[in-house]
């Protein structure tokens, strides 16, 4: 594939953006998009270059980008707030959608991980969407803390936050800790962000503003997914166990348009999200044969 360099601006900040062509693409044609965003503390380099590299093979153009913070975009370094994302997602759509590239009546958003629920609060509030894909996604932040810390560990979560919250208020000073300390991870997603994440260019998640505390536990988008009507493609690992497979249970039975639903058998958050694994060469054979059905054209 080859990579044209796109830049935008999400609440003035000036963002790092890429489209990713097919080998084949000749100038003055016009392909389906797929815009892929990542989760958290993720890089465009990194999931959804790894999408690119799939999706281009099968003649799609493709959109990655770095949230505000991240790798070379502009603003606070390390800062994560749900909603500033949602609007970063909502700006790279804007500028990629009206590239000369694109096949406009055929443009899918693509989220990992946090990303899955990021794409779905994004799209409520967007017109010209073909459909939605989420991966292993996130939908409810309160529910997550709770499932990883118990009722007592989510009462101390909230104290804390109350505690931070008087102090950044008083100081104006916000706090930055160990970002997988608000949002845990299990151990064998710890194994690959340590394997496999750490050791990639840029990838710094060292700390995190503690701001995503309180962003996360107020953020769900389970209340606003029965208004949507667009074709919705989720995938998640049956043994997941960072974001709990009930999310994903809740989601299918709230969400409001048609949804296909992929059970990945035997996979856990992101041990397999490598080019050559069998289980994301079936989920990327899964997600293409989808989109070929929802294309207003077919290709």
């Amino acid at each position: 594939m080859r990579s044209l360099q796109q830049h935008f601006y999400s609440d003035g900040l000036r963002l790092d953006g890429q489209f990713y062509v097919p080998d084949d693409f000749s100038p003055g044609q016009r392909r389906p998009l797929v815009i892929a965003c990542s989760g958290f503390t993720g890089m465009r380099k990194i999931h959804p270059e790894r999408f690119a590299r799939w999706l281009t093979q099968r003649g799609y153009v493709c959109f990655g980008f770095d949230y505000r913070g991240y790798g070379k975009s502009e603003g606070p370094r390390f800062r994560v707030v749900i909603e500033e994302q949602v609007r970063d997602i909502r700006n790279a759509i804007s500028v990629a959608a009206a590239s000369k590239l694109v096949d406009h009546e055929n443009i899918f958003l693509l989220g990992w991980a946090m990303g899955g629920g990021l794409v779905l609060d994004t799209a409520r509030e967007l017109d010209g969407l073909r459909g939605i894909c989420a991966v292993n996604g996130l939908y409810d932040g309160a529910l997550f803390q709770l499932a990883h810390r118990g009722a007592d560990g989510l009462g101390s979560l909230r104290r804390r936050i109350r505690d931070e919250r008087f102090r950044r208020a008083t100081t104006g000073i916000a706090e930055y800790v160990d970002p997988f300390d608000v949002y845990p991870l299990d151990d064998l997603t710890r194994q690959y962000v340590t394997a496999s994440l750490e050791p990639v260019e840029g990838y710094e998640a060292t700390v995190c503003s503690f701001e995503l505390a309180e962003s996360l536990l107020r953020w769900s988008v389970l209340p606003t997914v029965p208004d949507l009507r667009l074709p919705l493609f989720v995938a998640h690992g049956d043994r997941n166990e960072l974001h709990p497979t009930e999310q994903l249970t809740e989601l299918r039975k709230q969400y409001g348009g048609p949804i296909e639903v992929l059970w990945l058998e035997g996979a856990g958050h992101t041990e397999w999200m490598h080019d050559d694994d069998p289980i994301f060469a079936y989920l990327c054979n899964r997600l293409h044969s989808w989109i070929q059905i929802h294309l207003t054209e077919p290709s």
